[in-house]
């Protein structure tokens, strides 16, 4: 307060420090108090998500040529989050067993539900026919990812436990790094946490409704 030509300083209230410091957003709008639920969500989440995984890898015949890059690229991204990963082919080598994206879809519905694996990257040419086969079983949420937007807005939105990528379609100079970059959106940042933040509590909603009709 200022007296005259002299300026009286009060200190600072405890409580008023406190919420000045506080994580909080600086708006009463929707937007700014969806954003902080968002933020501690995610909180939440990325620890959920950060536990230690069991993620298998399988390849069906016509890109089993690519699994030694998509392993690496794999391993390189999620093992120093404290993940594993289980590759279970097709692998490269000539006398490995042919698998089709038909039997990637069974094999990934019974490492999932057996608990051998908690999440399934697989995929084939497209991406199309081994999501399709992996939806077509019990237990399985397998969304199909392109690139990284892909799947960190699966990830958050949809929240599954299985991706088919396309390893042959638009797949060439730099496809290592996208796998990378892919790789860091779907583990990186939590699951579930919605996007953008407006729409959290009916994405979130919708993914239960979604639950509830495939059990």
């Amino acid at each position: 307060a200022q007296d005259g030509k002299h300026i009286k300083c009060f200190p600072l209230r405890a409580e008023l420090a406190t919420d000045l410091t506080a994580d909080r957003p600086h708006s009463s709008s929707r937007v700014g108090f969806a954003a902080a639920r968002m933020q501690k969500q995610k909180k939440k989440h990325l620890v959920e998500r950060l536990t230690p995984m069991k993620i298998a890898l399988i390849n069906e015949n016509s890109q089993n040529s690519k699994n030694p890059i998509i392993e690496a690229a794999l391993k390189k991204v999620v093992e120093p989050m404290g993940h594993t990963v289980f590759n279970y082919g097709m692998y490269a080598d000539a006398d490995s067993k042919p698998l089709t994206y038909v039997q990637n879809g069974i094999l990934a519905a019974v490492l999932l539900n057996s608990g051998a694996a908690d999440y399934v990257v697989t995929g084939c040419g497209t991406g199309e026919g081994a999501m399709l086969a992996c939806n077509s079983f019990p237990g399985v949420l397998c969304g199909h990812v392109a690139d990284p937007l892909d799947a960190y807005t699966f990830a958050q939105v949809n929240d599954g436990n299985a991706v088919a990528m396309p390893f042959a379609l638009k797949n060439g100079w730099g496809q290592e790094l996208n796998l990378e970059y892919t790789f860091e959106k779907l583990f990186g940042f939590g699951s579930g946490n919605g996007y953008p933040a407006e729409r959290v509590e009916p994405e979130q909603r919708n993914k239960k409704i979604l639950d509830g009709v495939r059990a």
